[in-house]
């Protein structure tokens, strides 16, 4: 029958030649071995593991002796024969003797089948550190390891921002009567942003919500409160500026959302401290814009960080004009 071939996979070259001898015996022959390495950088830090392709022969174990290491003969001093001595007949001519060398060194083993073929893959891989005496610069100053390096570097290195997003045009502060502008922000933080959008409308009227409560102004806790609002800020003749105080994105982020998205406001802001980290921030202004549709941001704290422009990467416009 014909032979059959096989292609095998290891970690290392040992574990290969110990499954052929105990799965398949004397009736394995290796055709090739291969290294493979994948990932890594120019050559390095990859992961590398062998390939092998095996020919079995079906039957019985026949003695192919492959992976075996034979010695080389070593040449035994012969008797020099008497010149009357006949030599036998021969159809070449008989090779002209050497010159012995005033040193010879000794034989070294041959080997054969499957530990030649070993021999040769670990041989593919052996990296060479040592200077060449041929004048070319040490490998460490040639440009294919500076291209290496440029290449580690970008991997490794920690990504810069080179430039900022581009801002996104700011909507206009709505200013008609009746208008219901809502200002969200942490804690009470959107209640300075409010009264200061009050005091540039002129004729407006300031609100409570959330968990932001204030001596002396008016509470909006649902939508019928909205309502009320509304009608009382167009008899007035009045811009209606809801300041919303909310917690930490947390586990009560979600309804804090859904109780905002009730108050069907006209326009909804929200303030953003940018000396505060970028993460923290992006989380419950992620968790409020899946419910609301936010408008634009109005930046706080400016002058508290050298990296103010961090807030853009919201994604939403963005404002200093109210902010402190």
């Amino acid at each position: 029958m014909s032979p059959r071939l096989l292609q095998l996979d290891g970690t290392s070259l040992e574990e290969l030649k110990a499954k052929v001898l105990a799965e398949h015996g004397t009736r394995a022959r290796v055709i090739s071995v291969e290294t493979i390495t994948t990932g890594g950088i120019g050559g390095f830090f990859g992961h590398r593991h062998y390939e092998m392709t095996v020919e079995v022969q079906d039957g019985q174990d026949a003695p192919l002796h492959y992976g075996q290491v034979h010695d080389a003969p070593t040449p035994a001093s012969r008797p020099t024969p008497p010149a009357s001595t006949a030599r036998p007949a021969t159809t070449s001519p008989a090779p002209a003797p050497r010159k012995p060398s005033a040193a010879a060194a000794p034989p070294k083993p041959v080997k054969t089948g499957l530990d030649a073929l070993l021999d040769d893959a670990d041989g593919e891989d052996t990296v060479s550190y040592q200077q060449p005496d041929d004048g070319f610069p040490v490998s460490t100053s040639s440009r294919e390891f500076a291209n290496i390096l440029d290449e580690l570097e970008s991997v490794t290195a920690t990504p810069i921002i080179r430039e900022t997003p581009r801002p996104l045009p700011v909507p206009t502060l709505l200013s008609s009567q009746g208008d219901l502008v809502i200002v969200v922000g942490l804690g009470s933080e959107a209640l300075p942003v409010a009264k200061a959008m009050a005091t540039a409308v002129g004729r407006a009227e300031v609100a409570t919500s959330g968990a932001l409560d204030a001596p002396g102004l008016a509470r909006v806790a649902d939508r019928r409160d909205a309502l009320l609002a509304r009608a009382r800020g167009v008899e007035r003749r009045e811009t209606l500026f809801v300041a919303v105080g909310i917690s930490s994105g947390g586990v009560h982020a979600s309804s804090q959302a859904t109780a905002i998205a009730q108050l069907r406001a006209d326009q909804v802001w929200a303030v953003v401290d940018a000396s505060r980290k970028p993460e923290d921030t992006a989380r419950w202004v992620r968790k409020l814009s899946s419910v609301v549709q936010l408008d634009a941001v109005i930046g706080t704290q400016r002058d508290a960080t050298l990296t103010p422009e961090t807030v853009a990467t919201l994604g939403l416009p963005v404002s200093w004009e109210y902010g402190s």
